[in-house]
């Protein structure tokens, strides 16, 4: 919730104390969604991109698995709406959760968003977020005993 002395000046401006905590708490969500996918796809970039080269460029060595062919496709797939949304998020940081609405305004999401940021294309951001949520619970337990 916003602070007490931040309730008349929100109010003179037209605007609900409540609306914006809600407002607050959405973009702090979204903020650690956010940052839970750019780990997801950070991983996926740092493994995938030697094999995408390697896979690319076919300096020679053995052929890809199939599991790293699939690494190497995904890496290629992604590359620019990673590329694009890294640009977007360094340039907006901290307020990029507040901004993308407005780039989605111009541009598809598709091309600015990866996957991986997308939870309904990519699991995985899912499965992170509950995995974490679980975790931080265990610890508060753990140091309430």
């Amino acid at each position: 919730s916003v602070p007490k002395w931040l309730e008349p000046a929100l109010e003179a401006v037209g605007k609900s104390p409540e609306e914006v905590s809600e407002a607050l708490a959405s973009a702090e969500v979204e903020s650690q969604r956010m940052t839970l996918g750019l780990a997801i796809l950070w991983r996926d970039l740092t493994r995938g991109m030697p094999l995408a080269a390697r896979e690319v460029l076919g300096d020679g060595s053995e052929p890809l698995t199939a599991s790293e062919s699939k690494r190497a496709e995904r890496v290629k797939a992604e590359f620019w709406p990673a590329l694009s949304f890294f640009f977007i998020f360094q340039a907006t940081f901290p307020f990029t959760p507040l901004f993308l609405p407005i780039v989605f305004k111009f541009v598809g999401k598709e091309k600015v968003v990866p996957s991986q940021l997308d939870p309904t294309k990519d699991r995985r951001l899912d499965l992170l977020k509950r995995v974490k949520e679980n975790s931080e619970a265990e610890d508060q337990n753990n140091t309430s005993n």
